[in-house]
């Protein structure tokens, strides 16, 4: 019988379950791989409550529960408060988790031989009723205090002021195993751990870079949530941007902030370099695309890039300054001979270090090693 597991994502169609569903695909001869989407299972915070008023109220959804069971065919929630008083959380009559084999199914399994939580704050924002024999989570940022919820909502912990130690103590240590974007984060963590790997996908790999066009413009792609601070977008991207188009050089800057996942396929058909002045990304998944669609990169030093590009070779390392990226970017405008030099050899550099074939095999040793 294969083992079973199941991958805890944060909303289906975003960034977690793209990556774990590549996994699937490369894990499903060994393994029934499932997934469930925390966005349901989300906590509330609550303000002082008596233990009384604690005790009816959760008397009260005991019996709306049980009567749900017995009486009721769809899933209904009752919202249960939990014995610190901190929180509330919902349970469901019927808890679900997807097949990836087939996403039109929903079943009944709450024991797992296997769990990957995909973020470490799923945690602390939800309340999961599926278990795992061993449990696994995922950091994909590598900035410090990590991206993500500052404040713990069950101890009333805030996060961000946690030593690296500390966090690690109280927020990643009872996991059996840690997967990490990249070699920072090994790095980062090899002094508290040695149960750690590398672990990274992208969905639909071999369909990026299938199609070129050539646009009438020099064409700067980036893709993502320009209101996050971290990615540098509206700090560094559009002022750099402005500062080349004030030298009479024409250039475009073509952005996808909400695109599907086939139109993000598509996005990078016309563009020439892709820009990065990302401060903590653990990919960011925008290189890894660009990567497999044979454009290269101006980038600061983070994540990805910073395993991948070679200064010079296949494309340019920048610190986070506006200046900085302005002059990259002239340059490669101006010496497009250089730019055509990295755009050859940024595809097969990337596959060579974390191709899909290569991050699954990581990821089946962690797996075999914790069965």
């Amino acid at each position: 019988m294969k083992k079973k597991i199941l991958f805890e994502v944060d909303i289906k169609d975003w960034a977690f379950y793209f990556m774990v569903k590549s996994w699937s695909l490369k894990l499903a001869d060994e393994y029934d791989c499932y997934y469930v989407c925390n966005d349901v299972y989300r906590i509330k915070e609550l303000t002082e409550i008596s233990s009384f008023k604690k005790f009816a109220l959760n008397f009260i959804s005991k019996i709306r529960f049980q009567f749900y069971r017995l009486f009721s065919p769809q899933n209904k929630k009752v919202q249960v408060i939990h014995s610190s008083g901190n929180y509330s959380y919902p349970k469901y009559t019927k808890p679900f988790v997807t097949p990836f084999i087939d996403e039109t199914k929903h079943l009944e399994i709450l024991n797992f031989d296997y769990v990957v939580s995909m973020a470490y704050f799923f945690q602390y924002i939800a309340e999961i009723p599926f278990t795992g024999r061993k449990n696994l989570v995922g950091i994909f940022n590598d900035c410090f205090p990590h991206l993500g919820p500052e404040y713990d909502i069950k101890t009333k912990t805030n996060v961000n002021s946690l030593s690296r130690a500390e966090f690690f103590e109280q927020y990643l240590k009872h996991y059996d195993f840690l997967l990490l974007a990249n070699d920072n984060l090994i790095r980062a963590y090899s002094d508290y751990t040695d149960r750690l790997e590398f672990a990274l996908g992208i969905y639909k790999e071999e369909c990026f870079g299938q199609i070129k066009t050539k646009s009438d413009l020099f064409t700067l792609g980036w893709t993502g949530n320009p209101n996050r601070p971290v990615k540098g977008f509206f700090e560094i991207i559009e002022p750099a941007v402005q500062k080349v188009l004030q030298t009479g050089r024409k250039i475009r800057l073509k952005t996808s902030f909400n695109a599907s996942y086939e139109e993000m396929i598509e996005f990078y058909n016309d563009v020439d370099l892709a820009v990065i002045a990302s401060s903590g990304d653990g990919a960011p998944t925008m290189f890894c695309e660009a990567s497999l669609s044979n454009i290269p990169s101006i980038s600061t030093f983070i994540g990805l890039p910073s395993m991948v590009i070679q200064d010079g070779i296949n494309g340019m390392f920048i610190n986070r300054d506006i200046d900085e990226m302005a002059q990259a970017i002239i340059y490669l405008h101006d010496n497009q001979d250089v730019l055509n030099k990295y755009a050859k050899r940024i595809k097969k550099d990337y596959l060579d270090i974390m191709s899909n074939e290569k991050n699954i095999l990581k990821i089946r040793k962690v797996l075999q090693k914790l069965n």
